[in-house]
């Protein structure tokens, strides 16, 4: 019997909210892969309370319940850890955390702002280079 352990990722907060607004689309097709257990979702406190803060923006218009339920999710079935602090070398400091979370779980981090981390390492992807080398 073959026993598959789910991905390990991380997921940035532009692909959540992509997610939200769009279920139908890569991103909403990756959360589902967490919620059906192919995908475990990796975080720590500073990940979950930027997506608690960006996806209550009235903006957005989620459902402040449909929110709770998804935050419930991910801090109950998530991986919760406490990265160490990596050197400062980030344009843009608020996406330091994704990148020290995923480097400490040995996780992808999938992100629509490849950009805005390393050049060189190719554990940071976007959803759709996600999608299609691990779900399609």
């Amino acid at each position: 019997m073959r026993v598959y352990l789910p991905i390990q990722i991380v997921l940035d907060t532009n692909v959540i909210v992509s997610a939200l607004l769009s279920p139908n689309g890569i991103p909403g097709k990756i959360f589902d892969g967490a919620v059906l257990g192919r995908i475990l979702l990796c975080y720590d406190s500073r990940i979950l309370l930027e997506y608690g803060l960006v996806l209550s923006r009235p903006k957005f218009n989620i459902d402040p319940i449909k929110l709770k339920i998804i935050l419930d999710f991910i801090q109950r079935d998530g991986f919760s850890v406490i990265p160490p602090v990596l050197p400062d070398d980030f344009i843009d400091k608020t996406d330091k955390k994704f990148y020290e979370t995923a480097k400490f779980c040995h996780a992808l981090l999938v992100t629509g702002k490849r950009k805005h981390f390393p050049p060189e390492d190719d554990e940071i992807i976007t959803p759709t280079e996600f999608w299609n080398k691990y779900l399609c």
